[in-house]
């Protein structure tokens, strides 16, 4: 005599086994997608930083006949002279930040901090007698320009309770170097 025992059948259905690995699985699939996402924004936003520090340091190295006009060559207001204003705005215009508030320095306005230095002083504050800009025949003096810009990642509104994560901080420095001083 043969006794077949048979399992209970909730034992062997086996349908939302796939819905459960799906539930399990899927927030670290999103959590690394979305990290692959953020570190292509910061590669981005590093190559336009370098742009930005590049443009505003030909800014601030250019023929002092346009920046004494308070007009750069390519019609972007520079403001007066010995005001770093326009060196600073040239960064943010390259980076597609536009204008700060009313009120406050393109310099320092959160999301970009722009420092420039020429001849190891900072823009606006050199000596009497330094020459500031290249000219035909003759050069100014070392020009090096620093642009911060401040980046949120994506990823800090999943892991942002464990790791703190933002921002993060895309640094690039442009120098040019002046043949007359």
């Amino acid at each position: 005599m043969t006794v077949l025992l048979r399992q209970p059948a909730f034992l062997s259905d086996d349908r939302g086994q796939s819905m459960v690995e799906l539930a399990l699985t899927l927030p670290l699939l999103l959590l690394i997608v979305i990290g692959i996402v953020d570190v292509g924004r910061i590669y981005a936003y590093s190559i336009a930083t370098t742009n930005a520090a590049h443009e505003a340091a030909i800014t601030a190295a250019r023929d002092p006949q346009a920046r004494l006009a308070g007009v750069d060559t390519i019609g972007l207001s520079l403001g007066p002279v010995g005001d770093v204003t326009g060196i600073c705005q040239r960064a943010r215009d390259e980076l597609g930040i536009g204008t700060p508030p009313v009120g406050q320095s393109p310099c320092t306005t959160a999301p970009v901090t722009v420092e420039c230095l020429r001849g190891g002083t900072p823009c606006g504050d050199e000596p009497r007698g330094l020459r500031l800009f290249q000219n035909d025949g003759a050069g100014g003096a070392d020009v090096s320009v620093t642009v911060t810009y401040q980046l949120d990642l994506l990823t800090s509104y999943l892991v942002g309770r464990v790791i703190r994560v933002n921002p993060v901080q895309v640094h690039a420095t442009a120098s040019y170097v002046g043949l007359g001083q």
